[in-house]
């Protein structure tokens, strides 16, 4: 067992932890530190050193099987599989492999994303000129905030920025005083935690639902909850029935992720009475509300809470761009005192070097145009996909009316789910150059729905397009195996 001692999983990248398991035992089995007949660690005993579900562990050896390295022996274990020395000379490397064409390159950067990627950079769309002058600017200006931490909350005018287009955009009528600029939904979590919960507490959490969201419950010292979701969103009464002693509920109402559910606006008034009466909160995390394409946008939760009870999380990622690194916290009044206090011991992760561009680039009105221009092209590239996906991809159901988010859900139907898994197709994806994420991988509990995660925002109409055809070769090319096996 010494030999599998040094597998690890990454929490910054955006590979699943199957295939980073798959790989690193390929890796010992190709460089011979794994010798034919060695036997893998049960998957159950592997899933508890790695902190990870049973089904990740198993994900992983039934591809390393499906290509042969592995074998299993019913009442024995899984072994390693006598391999030619020349297969392993020859042997195909998925990160090695000759490019498909797939793949779109940034003529800037010279750097490819991969369909279907959920975060895939949109270059092409943003106005690079624009901020860069406008960055440039504010340096020449030599704003004191850039080398100094003189508020812990942030550049106020950019504070003040951030209230105005929530009120206009989000019905949020708040004051910037009451905005705190973050590094990212992490960093906003941690924030919370410090201020308000107690080591040990319980805080609920959607399921399906963000990694990063349990990661920092977990960091924190607290006990994630994940709730089940049903077709009305975050489930109120179930959550009060698996851990009744909760007082965070962190929840995506406008558009959950990843399923994309709307919470109802009966469960949004019964999850404010609760927090109402029982001095609970709500974190609403509004990671992508800019994007909806059809109708009006739906009022933030933050926008009809009358007692001060929810925090709102944004995000610039999704507009701007991830590396930019900065989003925001509104807090209640009430609890201004609390988080100024924290914030004066512990200073905020969030970089001043941006922040005065991005203020001027928002009172400019660049900003608004921005979101206008991008819902516009979004629109045309959901379509592409849900074209792509109809006509080429038989037995992948996507929902009819889906009019918002930079992503959608591919589900299994009956029948290919019957004969692989979402976690096989995503792997299979993945050696044809194309990255999908697992339905499945975003459950704590068992996976109610099999599919796939799908971005789309990033990828022009031509590259979905053949992105669609290749990933149905994929899943075809996958079920004749399993067939055959």
């Amino acid at each position: 067992m010494s030999k599998f001692l040094a597998l690890t999983i990454a929490k910054n990248t955006d590979q699943p932890a199957y295939v980073q398991i798959y790989r690193q035992i390929r890796e010992l089995v190709l460089t011979s530190r794994l010798t034919a007949e060695d036997k893998l660690p049960p998957t159950r005993t592997l899933a508890v050193d790695l902190g990870l579900s049973r089904s990740t562990i198993v994900a992983a050896y039934d591809q390393l099987a499906s290509e042969g390295y592995v074998h299993s022996r019913i009442g024995s274990g899984i072994f390693v599989a006598s391999l030619p020395p020349d297969h392993l000379l020859h042997v195909r490397d998925p990160q090695a492999t000759q490019k498909s064409g797939i793949q779109e390159e940034d003529s800037r950067s010279g750097r490819s994303h991969i369909p279907f990627e959920i975060d895939g950079a949109v270059y092409d769309l943003f106005p690079v000129e624009d901020w860069t002058r406008r960055l440039a600017a504010s340096w020449r200006r030599g704003h004191p905030d850039l080398l100094s931490f003189e508020d812990p909350f942030g550049h106020f005018p950019l504070r003040v920025e951030i209230a105005e287009h929530l009120l206009q955009w989000r019905g949020i009528n708040c004051d910037a005083d009451q905005i705190i600029i973050t590094s990212g939904a992490s960093d906003a979590l941690d924030l919370i935690f410090r201020t308000l919960a107690q080591a040990g507490a319980e805080i609920w959490m959607e399921d399906p639902g963000f990694e990063v969201i349990r990661n920092c419950i977990t960091v924190g010292g607290m006990k994630p909850v994940a709730v089940p979701l049903d077709e009305s969103g975050f489930n109120f009464g179930l959550a009060k029935s698996i851990a009744p002693s909760g007082k965070i509920a962190i929840v995506t109402p406008s558009r959950q992720f990843p399923l994309g559910v709307t919470m109802t606006f009966a469960r949004r008034l019964e999850l404010l009475d609760w927090a109402h009466h029982s001095g609970g909160l709500i974190v609403e995390d509004d990671y992508d509300s800019e994007y909806r394409y059809e109708g009006r946008p739906i009022p933030a939760m933050a926008g009809i809470d009358e007692h001060g009870n929810t925090l709102y999380l944004g995000s610039f990622s999704k507009v701007m761009f991830r590396s930019l690194r900065l989003g925001y916290l509104v807090i209640p009044s009430r609890l201004l005192t609390r988080f100024r206090n924290v914030l004066s011991r512990q200073l905020t992760k969030a970089s001043f070097v941006a922040q005065p561009a991005l203020a001027d680039f928002m009172a400019s009105g660049a900003f608004g145009a921005h979101i206008r221009k991008t819902r516009r092209v979004y629109a045309k590239r959901l379509t592409a996909l849900q074209n792509a996906l109809a006509e080429h991809a038989e037995g992948l159901l996507i929902a009819p009316r889906q009019s918002s988010g930079i992503h959608l859900i591919a589900a299994l139907d009956a029948e290919i789910s019957g004969r692989i898994s979402d976690v096989g197709i995503a792997i299979a994806a993945q050696h044809k150059d194309i990255y999908i994420k697992a339905l499945s991988d975003y459950y704590v509990n068992e996976a109610e729905i099999q599919g796939l995660v799908m971005g789309f925002a990033g990828f022009n109409e031509q590259v979905i397009e053949k992105g669609v055809k290749t990933l149905a070769e994929a899943i075809v090319e996958s079920l004749s195996r399993n067939r055959d096996r």
